[in-house]
């Protein structure tokens, strides 16, 4: 397997990581700009390792998926976000696997619970190797009706009514579980940046409390 540094476009399988449409009505277009700019609203200074894994509908492949998670382990990133999921029935292993050896070489993986207001496992949220968030609703004190829920999942971060970044400049408001994983993941940036040598199955039960999330 070929692995990268510089991150990697694996819809495409180019280095061109720009989040752009295939074609008319691409609706996840932008995913990937907010994603991103969210965790730098979190952690400023933490660096972005773009690994398109998704195309502009939302689809990718699994094993495109778990490249990335390799890519990004063996290029040395600290945390992964995974602000997808698949209903792949059984869950893929291959994907699992890469996330064992990422949490193996002291990655935290956080991963988005899903958004269809079940408490159904949603994978990878559900595997006990990542960090698995809801989504709270505008007042902080309850989960968004879309969200997944159930005692697979870890933690809950502001997911409804997110303002973030949009690929060629502007803003846009955006709802989902994918809005609100990389507030964790931004979190666990700066908790790594405050404990290198923590190791990930400690983060899940360290408490840092901030104006909308408790890990």
């Amino acid at each position: 397997m070929l692995f990268r540094s510089k991150g990697w476009n694996y819809v495409a399988d180019d280095r061109d990581t720009r989040d752009v449409a295939s074609r008319a009505g691409d609706e996840a277009v932008g995913h990937g700009t907010f994603v991103s700019g969210l965790i730098a609203l979190v952690a400023p200074k933490a660096k972005i390792l773009p690994e398109r894994v998704l195309n502009g509908a939302g689809y990718g492949t699994v094993y495109g998926a778990a490249q990335a998670i390799l890519d990004a382990t063996t290029a040395g990133a600290q945390v992964i976000n995974l602000s997808f999921g698949t209903d792949t029935q059984p869950p893929s292993n291959l994907l699992q696997q890469a996330i064992q050896t990422a949490q193996a070489a002291g990655v935290v993986v956080v991963a988005a619970a899903g958004n269809e207001g079940s408490n159904q496992q949603e994978f990878p949220a559900a595997w006990p190797q990542t960090l698995s968030v809801a989504a709270m609703s505008t007042s902080y004190t309850a989960l968004t009706p879309f969200s997944n829920f159930g005692g697979w999942v870890d933690v809950g971060a502001p997911g409804e009514g997110i303002v973030g970044p949009m690929p060629g400049g502007g803003y846009d408001i955006w709802a989902g579980t994918s809005m609100s994983t990389p507030f964790v993941s931004g979190q666990a940036a700066l908790i790594r940046a405050l404990e290198p040598t923590m190791k990930p199955p400690d983060r899940k039960s360290t408490r840092l409390n901030s104006s909308h999330i408790t890990i």
